[in-house]
This record gives structure tokens, sequence and C-alpha cells, in this order.
């Protein structure tokens, strides 16, 4: 007999479906407990607005003549990075990871607020170099990993068409009929070829005339982005930027180049005599450039915590920068003066068996003195947990354990710590720290079994090298144990106090910690080299080991039995994965899916999925002695009631081909009521509420089910979890073209 379940949040009700065993999750009054920023993206300015293009919202402000914002809008979406102002429209290109799909989400800026106007999906590709372009008639993608262009309408937002001789899988920029287009040449590195697009409205499609080529030099890598404004272009990325006078496109000339040998520029502007730059060492960088192109370096502002594409704005005398947890306004007549620099949440988390912990830093009188406030939740409680107020320290990753802290930060010297603190009257007492300089070796994470600690390092020279440190902490003072290489990845370590699992090599290690050591129970060959090999958690008596390869975009599911030492593969899917609490939630890449299972005999059991629109990155933690379900986004952690029971319905014998809807019970019913249906093959099915005159009032579940008895329940709300009025109201299961119909009565 099948125990599986469906719970599914649709807008803000809650349905539930179950069959057979009927596990029935109830999970309601949702709380937004803080709203953050984990990403710097783009940032446009289209007359007196400024659009900020986070990873999961656009920002929408207005400009006054000081320069100050004022926020007029703000649109959740979903995950994506990439955001283009063209006219008076922005446009939003979102990658839907592991399926053949792209989309690009359309807004009108001519309305205030700014309004939605379409979303349009393509399937095709992504590549990491898919970007738009425009033209009077079209949104063209380019990027694609078979080369070519694809045509959309700007008017229908259908596609026209495709160009198919044009290689584009670098990036290429567009201005007036100017295509320039990058590539890498093995013998002399990076180059720019130049090319006239020409529009034919007999075909509705374009001509592309080849005009020059213009070698970058030998010091220049790869490119990151072009921009063209009138004759001039200017191209970065790796090793430097260059500035190219097109005036004279079958002749382009160098007129500048600056070379950076240690920093990636991300994003850059150029002004005039003057390069802003925005680099990998999130810093601001400015150079005057003189008559003989020489660069003098003229500011420097190293506020900032992340990089990514176009987070420069400039409108004059104003310059905009987004730095991640910064967005600075700076005055370029007055010096480049900070004229204001508003910051913005960041919450690291940390979640233990019973309690989920994030922090907030608000930076005191900046950029002087840089005083740093740190402060420490639970999202189950209201008030404060602990605060503490540091000078040009900068923390990272934390855990929280009875009364103490155990933190990872850095300072502006470069040297790294780990430090333990005392949790005393909501405030925190640092008791010792080991130190480590940055320039030498970074100080990556750490795993905490009781008084021992496991601190992972690598060395700043050699990115792909791991060192694992152990030490006792003996009353207040730490005591060197031992070292082994590789990395650990124990995400849920609270769970497997025994276990640590360590990744070297291309290998996963399983380590036993019983009795304060770390010997080496098996290890296993995993089927990619990867440094983000994954979780470990106790299931009953054996442990479950969580290879999620993100380089690659797919996992590996392995279960290691306790009493033989063996290790076998549960699956491998293009997923990602989070486990929590003895359920494994995968997310399927080409969804907002995220389904949940348990294990049991080496299988993965399906028990039910949760969906979420807008973030592509949510991380579930279920803690039931406190009835509670926490999801953290990118953009938020909120918190649920979430309450379990267990039914057992009668066995039912029906024909092995007939879809069953049965009448609901009860009918007439006050406030909800429970429908059930019967699938004799699997399929995607959509169970709807009508009212009288024939409208939608809600889709109940829209999913792909396995044959199999379903029980669901009705509030009596619509899609926007509210009451309706009592009367007649239908149900409708869909399933191929095939429907069947019921009509209950509702008596409020």
């Amino acid at each position: 007999m099948k125990n599986t379940f469906i719970f599914i949040i649709c807008c803000l009700g809650i349905w539930h479906l179950t069959a057979d065993i009927n596990n029935v999750y109830n999970i309601h009054n949702e709380k937004k407990i803080v709203e953050f920023n984990l990403y710097s993206g783009p940032v446009s300015i289209f007359g007196n607005k400024l659009i900020i293009h986070e990873q999961n919202s656009i920002k929408e402000y207005d400009i006054d003549p000081l320069g100050n914002l004022e926020m007029v809008s703000n649109l959740e979406k979903r995950s994506s990075v990439f955001g283009y102002l063209n006219e008076d429209r922005y446009y939003d290109l979102i990658n839907f990871r592991g399926a053949n799909l792209i989309q690009i989400g359309v807004y009108d800026l001519s309305q205030t607020p700014m309004e939605k106007i379409t979303d349009i999906q393509i399937d095709t590709v992504y590549t990491l170099s898919t970007r738009l372009i425009f033209t009077d008639q079209h949104i063209i993608v380019t990027g694609q990993s078979d080369g070519g262009l694809i045509l959309i309408n700007k008017r229908s937002f259908g596609i026209d068409g495709y160009i198919n001789n044009f290689y584009s899988f670098f990036p290429t920029e567009l201005h007036n009929d100017l295509l320039v287009q990058v590539d890498v040449d093995p013998s002399i590195g990076s180059i720019a070829r130049f090319y006239n697009l020409l529009y034919n409205p007999n075909n509705n499609n374009y001509i592309i005339t080849y005009l020059s080529t213009i070698s970058l030099g030998p010091e220049i890598g790869g490119i990151h982005d072009i921009i063209i404004e009138d004759s001039i272009v200017l191209l970065y990325g790796e090793g430097g930027a260059t500035i190219i006078d097109a005036s004279d496109v079958v002749n382009p000339v160098i007129q500048h180049q600056l070379i950076l040998e240690e920093e990636y520029i991300y994003s850059a502007l150029f002004q005039e005599e003057y390069l802003f730059l925005s680099t990998s060492n999130y810093n601001l960088l400015v150079y005057e450039i003189d008559s003989w192109g020489n660069f003098t370096l003229i500011f420097i502002d190293e506020t900032g915590d992340n990089g990514s594409f176009r987070t420069l704005a400039l409108q004059m005398p104003y310059l905009y920068r987004n730095a991640g947890s910064s967005f600075l306004t700076y005055d370029v007549q007055q010096n480049l003066n900070v004229v204001k620099q508003e910051e913005r949440k960041l919450a690291p988390t940390f979640w233990s068996e019973n309690n989920f912990y994030y922090h907030l830093c608000e930076t005191i009188d900046p950029p002087v003195n840089r005083t740093n406030k740190y402060s420490f939740y639970s999202v189950f409680a209201e008030e404060l947990f602990a605060s503490l107020e540091v000078q040009d320290l900068y923390l990272h990753g934390f855990e929280i354990s009875d009364e103490y802290l155990y933190a990872i930060s850095a300072d502006v010297n470069m040297i790294m710590y780990f430090q333990v603190y005392e949790i005393s009257n909501q405030q925190l007492f640092l008791l010792n720290e080991i130190s480590f300089d940055y320039e030498e070796t970074i100080l990556l994470r750490f795993y905490r079994n009781e008084n021992r600690f496991y601190l992972e390092t690598r060395p700043n020279a050699d990115y792909y090298s791991r060192n694992v440190y152990i030490y006792d902490l003996l009353g207040t003072a730490f005591v060197y144990i031992d070292s082994f290489p590789g990395t650990i990845n124990n995400q849920l370590g609270y769970q497997s106090a025994n276990y640590l699992l360590n990744y070297n090599n291309n290998r996963l290690l399983i380590r036993d910690l019983t009795n304060y050591t770390h010997v080496l129970l098996e290890r296993f060959v995993t089927n990619y080299p990867s440094l983000y090999a994954g979780d470990i958690f106790i299931h009953d008596e054996n442990v479950l080991l969580l290879d999620a390869n993100f380089l690659f975009n797919e996992s590996f599911i392995y279960y290691f039995e306790v009493e033989n030492a063996s290790v076998s593969l549960v699956e491998h899917n293009t997923t990602q994965l989070n486990s929590f609490n003895k359920i494994i939630a995968k997310h399927n890449l080409d969804s907002s899916i995220i389904e949940f299972y348990t294990v049991s005999n080496n299988t993965l059991n399906y028990i039910g999925e949760f969906e979420n629109n807008t973030y592509q990155e949510n991380k579930v933690y279920f803690f039931p002695e406190r009835n509670k379900m926490v999801t953290r986004s990118n953009a938020s952690i909120k918190v649920y009631d979430f309450e379990y029971t267990v039914t057992k319905t009668k066995d039912q014998t029906y024909p092995p081909t007939q879809t069953q809807l049965f009448p609901n019970y009860p009918n007439p019913f006050n406030s909800t009521t429970t429908i059930k249906f019967y699938l004799p093959q699997s399929g995607k099915i959509k169970l709807s509420v009508y009212n009288v005159k024939g409208q939608l009032v809600k889709i109940l579940l829209a999913a792909y089910l396995g044959a199999g008895e379903y029980t669901l329940r009705w509030n009596g709300t619509d899609d926007q979890n509210r009451e309706v009025s009592s009367g007649i109201y239908f149900y409708r299961l869909q399933i191929g073209r095939d429907e069947t119909v019921q009509r209950m009565i509702l008596l409020q």
C-alpha cells in the first residue's frame, strides 16, 4: 500500500492531498520574518527613475534633484541576474536551469509605478553568454550554444525567426547598426569583431556584414561585457578594460587600455576622461585618462561585498553603485564624496534541531569608523537574542550553542578569526580566538562536535587545495590536535555528531568521530570532481549522504549502512538537494517545485511537494516539536505553523480503467469540505472550483500524480484566500481531455 501525500501552497491557501494512508500536513499562518538582499544586480536609469535589479525583485525609485532615491515599487520575480533597459521598457532574463527554457519578463517604465506587460518563454539552450540586444523591431537573444540569434517581435512577443549564420557564444552588443562581438583566438588572445546589422523589412530579418577585427592583446583575458556609446566601445572583464574608437568601423583603433593583473572587472562606465570600475575585490576604482592614454588612479572605495553585471549607473553629477550590502550615491563633481549610503540587510543563518537563528548587520557612522552592530535573532522569538558591536570586524558564518556563539570573522587588516563568544544578558563577550593571515590562509567554514572544532582552510595561492585543522576548546583555551586534507561537509552537524563527511581528491570519505577520533570508515569515488560535495545526516540507524554537485547542476544521493560500512547509490538526478530533519528536499531545476522524500530500505519515498513561485533557491526546515516550518530564500525568511496528523482510509476496489470523482463530504458544508478522487493510472490532473456563473474560483490542485486514491480539502476561499459567499459551487477534475464535474453547496 502506498504511503504518499502531496501538500501544495497556492497563493495563501493550503491544500492537502493524501493517498491510502493519509498523512495530513496543515501549513498555515505564513509570517515573513525578515527581508534582505544577497546579490548586487544591474542598475539602470530611465529619465528620473532608477531601477535596481536584485536577484529576486526589481526595485523602482524616483530620483530627486539632489540625487535622493524614493522607492516607488518593489516587484517580486523569479531568481535572475540579468536586467536590460531599452527605450521605455525593462527586460528581465531568467534561466530555468536544468530545462531548455529561458523566460523574459517585460515591464512598462512609462507607467508609475512600472507595470509588467508579459512573460516570454522560449525553448532554447541557456549558456553563460546568453544576453539580450535590441533593434527597433526585435528583442534578440544571443549566446546560443549552437551559435545563431533568436528574433522576438517587440509588439507580439512571438518568435519572428532566427539568424543561424552568426556565432554569438561570447558577449555580443548592438548600438544602432553597429554589432560588436568578442571571441578568443588561441594564437593572440581576446579579439573584437565589428559588423553592420541591417534590417530587411521584406523578410522581417537582418543582413549581417563583416567589417573588421581588432586584437585586444595577450594580457586581456575573457571579456565580461561590452558597452557602446556612439562610436566608443568599452570592453572589460578579466585582465582589464579596453576603450576602442570605432568612428571608422573598418579600421577601429584602441584608444586606451588599462591592464589589471589581479582583478576582474564586473562593471564599467566611461565618461569623457574618467573610467569607473567595479572589481572582483569589491572595490570601486576611478581612473583619470590623459591625452596620451595614461591612466591615473584618483579614487578607490573598498565598500562592498559582491560584484556582478552592470552595477554602476551615472546621471551627472551622481554616480550610483549597487555594492551588495550597501547602495551608494557619489557626487562626481565633489571629489566623489559619498552623499548617501543605504545599508542593505544580509542575513546569514544557523539552525539547530529546535531553533533557527539569523543575524543582521548595521554599519554605524559609515564610512568613517565602520563600526558594525550585529544583532542575532531566533525566528521563533519576538525579541533580540544577542548583539555585538565591533569596529572594522566583519562576521561571516556563525553557530549558537547553549550559552556560546562561535563565528568566523575578518578585519580590515586581512586577518581572519575563529572566535568563541559567551552570551550573557543579550551581549557577546569574546573568550578566545584563532587567527589566520588572509594573505596565506583563508578560513572557509567550521564544524563543531561538542568541544572539538574542525576548521576548513585553503591556501590563498591555491584555490583547489583544502586542509582541516582540529582544535579542542579546554575551558577558554584552544589546543591544537591534528589535521587532515580535504573539505568538511556537515551542514547538519547536530544530527551527525558521530560522523564527518570529508571530501578530498575526488573521493568522499566518511570519518567516525566517536570518542573524539576521526578514523576513516569508508571512501568512495564520486562521479565528478567537485568541491561542493555535500551533506550528511542520520536517518534511523544509518547515514544518508547527499553529494550535491552544483558545478554540474547534478546531485548524487548515497546511502551508507553503518553495520557493514557499505555505500550504495540511491539516485542520480538533475536537482539541487536540501536535507533537513530526516526529509530530503529536492529542487527540480526546471520548476519552482520542491519535492520531499523520506528514505527506507535504500529507497526514496515521495511524501509531498512545496511550491514557491518566486524563488528557485528556497530551503525548507522542519521543527516538529515546535509545530513550525521555516523557509529560507535569497530574499527572505518565513515561518509557517506546521501540524501533522495521520489517518487511515478503508481499502477500495475500482475498475482499473475508470477515473472516479466522488461526492464531497459533508455536503452542504459550513467551512471545510473533503473531496476524493481515484486515478486508474498516472497523469497530469487539474482540480478546480467554479461558481454558478462558470467563473473560476480557485485551482485546488495542478500536478502530475500516480495511480491511486487521493483526498484533499477546500476551506471555502478563493485564489486570494478570501472567503467566498454561500451558494452552489462546482468542482471539476480534468485529466488529459477527460473531465468530471460534481456539485457542492456552501452555507456560511
